[in-house]
């Protein structure tokens, strides 16, 4: 298919899904319903399109035939004078119905044979490690409510209903009378709606009429009784008669029941393979496994149980990220675009606004093999909320494609969204970029979350301003936000800003600031490190950052409130990478294993105070490469801390890997060996504090 025939299409799926959803959201009248059933088929026709499920110019005639019938019933308003009529001009579904159509290419002159939705199955492939990508030949997943129907009767004059169209529209701007619109099952059936939905109405008000009368519920005569639950048969039960059993469910039901639990056992999978505080990840891979072979399972049944996740994903009271992972992340492992408008759909289903909700779409997205997850993602960049558009561009930044163009856009959007784009400007090799992060560094100060992002972004770049601003917002009056300052100080600290940390901590010690010095590597900071261990809201952290600055064996077990334990993880951390260890219902302490508090353990005889240390050491990036792939271990990484070591390394080497701690445990093997090569060709010696500009991305 041709680029511009497939953008189009893609122009067209984002106008009709939006239209979709606008429309579902309405309270539901003959008009909305019946424009709400030909959306969903116009869906459809364009996702065969895409897919090359069927040849492009009959799906086009059938998308274009679908739209226009939508469109001239929600611009015709409701038979009943009782319901609204016809929608503003500026309305959201409108406006996006038009898009829609605007944007379908005009029909192909020699359609080209399409792959079909009725090919062969190939041959399986079980997943191991990471996700492979199943095509399973079937027909497109359409939108919840909607069924395949036959092809409209042949001839199809497609250049009459878009005459029709561009004349309807024509008569509604002028408020004339809307034209007759050629013959099609679509109005067919919206009448028979209209109808129905008539006929509804005038039952509920005649009903609304009659008293009302008691129900009472008869008592059973015989009730049905198993052997064993309450002791005894039923008294007419004879010897020898069989007692009542349960139906035996046919192969469809379990196969159905089955593929449901699959699903379910995806989102739980997916969702607790986030690592957490005192988690070590490599032990997440038999989890991953599990993962994967749910997933394989699932798909393994065939197309018929796809045809029921978007239902089973809507199936919820309130919104549930594990339900969104599921249904995205089988689209990721499915080949075809519409797996992907399906899980679209579940996302704005649940809540698009809630920021956990968008994160386990995303994560799934990234996760996936699926080639047009981009694409996926790239059509949500203008559409609302704010949290939709920043977790595209967060996904688009976790698969490098987003592009400079795009990273411009999104600089200037909510700051949220600009805080993503921030590190696609920070690694990418283009001419341009660094100007461009630039511009955006002069939003400092905006917004917490923007400053977090810049301040990430400047250390991973090499920028002079890396240790500037953070340095400007020490002083903060909200103290997370100091703390955070701290954190990303630390990470490209020189001695200068190391002294300004210590002034720091003793205006106020706070576990973040006292976590900060450790990561800075200076030895003066040690007696306000050592001072900490007497307090019993320090003392965690305190050892925690001595032991990383002059190492140690000796651990103790504590127990620490879930609570308490969010104050062990600094303000920098992502979201879930915060998240307390799994408690029962009554909030018990957990153990956690710390460095001990003695403070004789910890000495300085023998260091040179002038250099920066890591584990008693003069410091070296082949510590923090050590640090980040240590498995086994005590104590091991927190999230956090993975997440810092990765930085780290890019602010001390001057190269930059794409390592995320939500990979796959294989991927981020992959990654960690590919550092080892970067980290031995380091010329700095050891214990200096300076920084390396970076040299590029891999």
């Amino acid at each position: 298919m041709e680029a511009e025939v497939a953008a189009r299409l893609e122009g067209a799926l984002r106008g009709a899904q939006r239209a979709l959803r606008q429309l579902e959201a309405m309270e539901p009248h003959d008009a909305t319903t019946a424009g709400a059933h030909a959306l969903r088929r116009a869906v459809g026709a364009v996702l065969d399109a895409i897919d090359d499920r069927e040849p492009a110019a009959p799906c086009i005639d059938r998308a274009r035939a679908d739209l226009s019938v939508a469109l001239a019933i929600v611009t015709g308003g409701a038979p009943d004078d009782a319901t609204p009529g016809l929608l503003p001009e500026e309305d959201v579904a409108l406006v996006a119905l038009r898009e829609a159509l605007e944007q379908l290419p005009v029909r192909p002159p020699s359609p080209l044979p399409s792959r079909g939705a009725h090919r062969p199955l190939p041959p399986w492939r079980v997943s191991f490690g990471e996700p492979l990508l199943h095509d399973l030949p079937r027909r497109s997943l359409l939108p919840v409510g909607a069924v395949h129907l036959p092809a409209p009767p042949a001839p199809f004059d497609a250049e009459a209903w878009a005459t029709h169209t561009e004349a309807l529209v024509a008569a509604l701007e002028g408020g004339d009378e809307a034209p007759p619109a050629p013959f099609h099952r679509g109005l067919q059936e919206a009448a028979m709606l209209a109808q129905a939905a008539d006929l509804e109405r005038r039952v509920e008000r005649i009903t609304a009429q009659l008293p009302d009368v008691p129900v009472t519920t008869p008592k059973p005569t015989s009730p049905h009784v198993l052997d064993g639950e309450l002791g005894a048969p039923p008294a007419e039960a004879t010897a020898g008669s069989p007692l009542p059993t349960r139906p035996v469910a046919s192969e469809a039901q379990l196969r159905r029941r089955h593929a449901r639990e699959l699903y379910e056992e995806i989102g739980m999978c997916g969702w607790q393979r986030q690592p957490m505080w005192g988690d070590d990840w490599r032990e997440l891979a038999s989890l991953e496994q599990r993962l994967l072979a749910a997933s394989d399972a699932l798909l393994g049944y065939g197309p018929a149980a796809l045809t029921e996740l978007e239902a089973w994903a809507r199936d919820a009271p309130a919104p549930e990220p594990m339900r969104v992972f599921a249904v995205a992340f089988v689209a990721g492992v499915l080949e075809g675009r519409d797996g992907l408008a399906a899980a679209e759909r579940v996302l704005f289903a649940h809540d698009p606004e809630d920021p956990e909700i968008v994160d386990a779409f995303v994560s799934a997205l990234v996760a996936t093999p699926n080639p047009r997850n981009a694409t996926a993602l790239r059509a949500l960049l203008s559409v609302e909320p704010w949290p939709v558009r920043a977790g595209a561009v967060k996904g688009l930044v976790r698969l490098d494609a987003l592009t400079l163009d795009e990273a411009d856009r999104a600089a200037e959007d909510h700051p949220a969204v600009a805080a993503a784009a921030a590190p696609s400007l920070a690694t990418s090799v283009q001419p341009h970029a660094r100007a461009r992060l630039e511009q955006l560094a002069r939003r400092h100060g905006e917004d917490p979350r923007l400053d977090r992002a810049l301040w990430e972004a400047l250390a991973i770049a090499g920028h002079p301003d890396a240790a500037r601003l953070p340095r400007s917002s020490l002083d903060a009056e909200q103290g997370s936000h100091a703390d955070a300052a701290a954190l990303a100080l630390a990470l490209v600290a020189d001695r200068d800003d190391a002294r300004a940390l210590r002034e720091l901590v003793e205006r106020e010690a706070t576990p973040a600031r006292l976590t900060a010095l450790g990561w800075a590597g200076d030895l003066e900071g040690v007696p306000w490190l050592l001072g900490a261990l007497e307090h019993d809201a320090l003392w965690v952290s305190a050892s925690r950052a001595l032991w990383r600055l002059l190492g140690g064996d000796q651990f103790v077990a504590v127990d620490i409130d879930p609570e308490d334990l969010l104050l062990l993880e600094p303000a920098l951390s992502p979201p879930r990478a915060v998240s307390p260890l799994h408690t029962d219902d009554s909030g018990s302490p957990d153990q956690v294993v710390v460095p001990t508090r003695a403070v004789d353990h910890w000495s300085t005889r023998g260091l040179d105070a002038t250099q920066r240390y890591r584990f008693g050491q003069p410091y070296l990036p082949a510590h923090s490469w050590q640090e980040l792939g240590r498995s086994g271990v005590e104590p091991p990484a927190s999230p956090w801390e993975r997440r810092f070591l990765q930085r780290e390394l890019a602010v001390r080497t001057g190269h930059y890997v794409r390592w995320h701690g939500d990979d796959w445990v294989a991927r981020q093997d992959r990654c960690i060996a590919q550092w080892e090569g970067y980290v031995q060709r380091v010329t700095v010696p050891a214990g200096t504090f300076s920084r390396v500009i970076r040299r590029g991305a891999a």
